[in-house]
């Protein structure tokens, strides 16, 4: 996995170099589905068991980098939550399109109740700049997230800043479920990438809020663009692609 091999070989090349400090760049999925409701960095990290490999690769390549001997090279990792803004494909570009399309539009599984941890899209590139040279980070697993809400208010943001007609509806997780598995072996059999998967469900349906103490600990004079001030800057960006 490129995810893992890639990661170790070019830690390895970075020691060997002599580099201060290496900032790994994870995911707040490392934590997996079923949580805690309050998770900060010392919960143990989930290893899916091949449910969901993108995480799973990012948590064989964490254990991996503790494994290694980085001598006198720092090591830092930053588990990022879902990023938000102009040029985000997932949490911006295809939600819109979703509720743009007049068959499905946006479906809010378990009524959009489960819990997203989001970030506006230029603060992870500020935050892992200060993760690289702030002397307390050295050694440390951070979380780089901000907002916290369900993913009825998170989606919502977008229908109320929208010019045109979107469509979006509430289903039960067991419908969402079903809905998933259909979409995915339909896109399956037509070579497609699926609009959803029982995979995708269950992570929208998770509820735990994730801790950003300490980024906001180690940058407690950080600029912060507030979660309205992203959604318009989001939406301005969706309209000039049209």
């Amino acid at each position: 996995n490129d995810n893992v091999a890639g990661t170790l070989n070019l830690a390895a090349a970075v020691r060997d170099a002599g580099v201060r400090r290496f900032v790994f760049v994870s995911t707040i999925s490392v934590y997996g589905f079923d949580r805690p409701a309050e998770v900060d960095e010392d919960t143990p990290i989930e290893p899916f068991a091949g449910k969901y490999p993108y995480a799973r690769s990012k948590v064989e390549a964490e254990r991996g980098l503790r494994a290694l001997e980085l001598q006198d090279t720092e090591l830092v990792i930053a588990r990022l939550g879902s990023v938000f803004g102009p040029g985000s494909t997932l949490w911006t570009l295809r939600p819109a399109r979703l509720m743009a399309d007049s068959i499905t539009g946006m479906i809010l599984v378990d009524h959009g109740r489960g819990t997203q941890n989001c970030i506006y899209i230029d603060k992870p590139s500020a935050a892992l700049i200060d993760l690289a040279f702030l002397e307390d980070a050295a050694g440390q697993t951070v979380n780089v997230t901000h907002d916290v809400m369900s993913y009825e208010e998170f989606f919502s943001a977008y229908v109320e800043r929208a010019s045109s007609k979107v469509r979006m509806r509430k289903v039960s997780k067991s419908t969402g479920l079903a809905l998933g598995a259909i979409l995915a072996t339909t896109a399956k059999l037509l070579g497609r990438e699926p609009l959803a998967t029982p995979l995708a469900v269950r992570v929208i349906c998770a509820r735990y809020r994730v801790s950003s103490e300490r980024l906001d600990r180690l940058r407690p004079n950080a600029e912060r663009v507030s979660f309205d001030e992203g959604m318009d800057r989001s939406v301005d960006w969706l309209r000039e692609q049209g």
